[in-house]
């Protein structure tokens, strides 16, 4: 690269080694292959870490309390014009972030994810 050849971590061991004895090669290899294993997996537990901060940037965690009434998403594959939220519930037990709900009119209850609820925003007239 710009007309010198690049310098890698692989690069700085010796190009000729002198053993005392045929297996003093395969202890070098051990030890050297350790060396890279825990300097890549320190890297990708950084290169991890990054990645989380850059998707939970732009996320939001909705925190829902107990009595709130809110919309369920229907779950699975549906027709063109058929609603997407069921509802509404109420929230009856809460361990974020899984909640309980149940529903108004038949009184059954089911836990789900937050991310499959939506708040009702009340109309005051």
């Amino acid at each position: 690269m710009f007309g010198r050849y690049p310098i890698l971590p692989i690069n700085h061991t010796p190009a000729t080694f002198k053993f005392n004895r045929p297996s003093d090669y395969w202890m070098k290899l051990i030890k050297c292959m350790n060396v890279y294993r825990q300097v890549a997996s320190k890297k990708i537990l950084v290169h991890q870490q990054q990645s989380k901060q850059r998707f939970d940037k732009n996320r939001e965690d909705p925190q829902y309390e107990i009595n709130y009434l809110v919309f369920y998403k229907v779950p699975g594959h549906r027709p063109k014009l058929e609603e997407r939220f069921s509802g509404p519930y109420t929230i009856i037990n809460k361990q974020h972030p899984s909640y309980t709900i149940q529903n108004n009119h038949s009184l059954t209850s089911k836990r789900v994810h937050v991310s499959d609820l939506k708040l009702v925003y009340q109309r005051h007239i």
